[in-house]
This record gives structure tokens, sequence and C-alpha cells, in this order.
């Protein structure tokens, strides 16, 4: 209440303060809420980038497939080896970091557990190896953090889990992958034709 130009009552100040201080909350909250959202959905989109790269890679090396029938250096194989997923094929779209740029090379992608208690999640490493090179190729760590990397194969009309081309003496007419982050649950599925080079 006011009684002239004598000003404000303490209780009309202590009101105007707890009005304030509850705008300033409300607002705060906001923008709080807001930026929570917004780096929620910034690690999201760069999580998705990253497996984006990755299957654009696998796929540029997929559809550059170089097999013949009979010939150990060029098959194609996924399944477990020595308790580690494992892709392994021979391509000509190597990288600029192989040894010998160009030439075909035996490409090797590998899902291994983080740990060594092999719970958790996992690391996706490749290596590349051409031809001519001696010895055995650093694997490069692509992206950790995975909780599942499936892939699967699809032929004479059916998709299946496995595949070894010293088995059955060809290659699949397409590949699919499904890639897990923890955490994300699947968050990219795609698949590619093969079509390979077969001499």
């Amino acid at each position: 209440m006011r009684r002239g130009a004598e000003g404000f009552t303490v209780i009309e100040l202590v009101m105007a303060m707890a009005i304030s201080a509850l705008i300033l909350t409300v607002v705060y909250s906001s923008f709080n809420s807001a930026e929570q959202v917004r780096s929620k959905i910034t690690v999201g989109n760069r999580a998705h980038h990253v497996v984006r790269v990755i299957s654009s890679r696998i796929g540029r090396e997929l559809q550059s497939l170089q097999f013949r029938t009979g010939d150990p250096d060029t098959h194609f194989s996924f399944g477990l080896q020595s308790g580690v997923q494992s892709l392994e094929f021979s391509s000509s779209a190597s990288t600029p970091l192989a040894s010998q740029p160009g030439l075909p090379s035996q490409i090797i992608y590998r899902l291994r557990p983080a740990q060594e208690d092999e719970a958790g999640p996992m690391v996706l490493e490749r290596s590349e190896q051409s031809a001519l090179t001696v010895g055995t190729p650093r694997p490069l760590r692509l992206v950790d953090g995975i909780s599942a990397l499936t892939f699967r194969f699809f032929a004479d009309g059916a998709w299946t889990d496995e595949w070894d081309s010293a088995r059955t003496g060809s290659l699949p007419q397409a590949v699919g992958m499904t890639f897990e982050r923890e955490g994300d649950g699947p968050i990219f599925q795609t698949s590619w034709p093969i079509a390979a080079f077969r001499g």
C-alpha cells in the first residue's frame, strides 16, 4: 500500500522480489531444458554421422569386391574368428593409408570387446593390407561404444547370418548391416547389392 510519496512497504518489496525470483526460475528452467535437448541432439547427430561415414566406407569397399572362385587371396567371409566377429574380403577400394594404394587389398573389420573382460561396449577396428605387403597390418580403431554390429547375407532368396566363400564358392547377392550404439538402440540399418569383379 502506498502512502503518498513515502515509497513501498517492506511487504510490497518482498512480494516483488518473490515474483521476480519465480519468473527468473521459470525462464532459467526453460533455457536449461532447451540446452539439454540441444546437447542430446548434437551427440546423437555426431554418433549418426560417424555410423554413416563408416557405412559409406564399407559400402564402397563391398561395391569394389575382388573375388575369384578357389583363390584364397580373394575370399569373402564373416563369422567368429578366435572369438571375435570378423568381416574379411578383398577390394580395389583401398584407402590412401594402404601401403600400396590402388592395388586390391585384403580388408578386415573386427568387432572386439573394449575391455579384456568381454562385457560392455565393443570397438570396431579396420585393417588393410595389399597383396604386395609383407607382415601384419596394424588395426585402425574406427569407433567405440558399439553394443552390436550385425551383418546379414542374402543369397538364393534367404538371409543368413554367416558367410564363407571358401565353403559356398560364391558371393552373396547382397549384404545388410545393422549398427547399434550403446544406449541408443538400432541407429543405422542398410544393405548393399554385391556385384563383384570375378576373374
